[in-house]
């Protein structure tokens, strides 16, 4: 089975400085991930080029929940501040391939910026599965950035 592609973006009421500064904290990543999922190893507290790390994610939600659950090995490959792309090479259980790219782009209105997670994966016979998870996963994560958001604006 080809790998699949999955692409969700989002406009952030957040300038890219604000929103690269916040995509840039893993305490985001399990932030806009609560209710869904959590992730219980040991990571660092910002995403960094470096050594590959076990996220260790627990799933919430059914039917995801009744998964087997286990390790998820994430290596950060690329952190550009210049062009705010964060790019990892992940796996784990089914998931044989996954690559997740987190880019920022300024929209025309300076007080906002756009979010795009892009993951392209592998998973061999589950890849359909996957897919489902992934999108309901990503869908989840993108309305609590917009939360986040709306929070930081409310704290300014």
């Amino acid at each position: 089975m080809p790998k699949e592609e999955f692409a969700l973006p989002t406009l952030l009421p957040l300038s890219i400085e604000v929103a690269w500064d916040m995509l840039c904290r893993i305490s985001t990543l399990e932030r806009i991930g609560a209710g869904f999922v959590s992730y219980h190893g040991d990571m660092p507290k910002r995403w960094q080029v470096g050594p590959r790390f076990d996220i260790k994610p627990k799933f919430h939600k059914l039917p995801w929940s009744l998964l087997p659950q286990g390790s998820h090995m994430v290596e950060v490959v690329h952190v550009d501040p210049k062009h705010h792309i964060i790019g990892t090479m992940e796996g784990g259980g089914a998931v044989k391939f996954w690559s997740h790219v987190m880019s920022l782009e300024p929209a025309a209105d300076p007080r906002f910026s756009r979010y795009t997670d892009t993951i392209t994966f592998d998973a061999g016979i589950a890849t359909p599965v996957v897919l489902a998870l992934v999108t309901q996963m990503y869908r989840h994560r993108h309305n609590n950035w917009q939360k986040l958001a709306q929070e930081i604006l409310a704290a300014a």
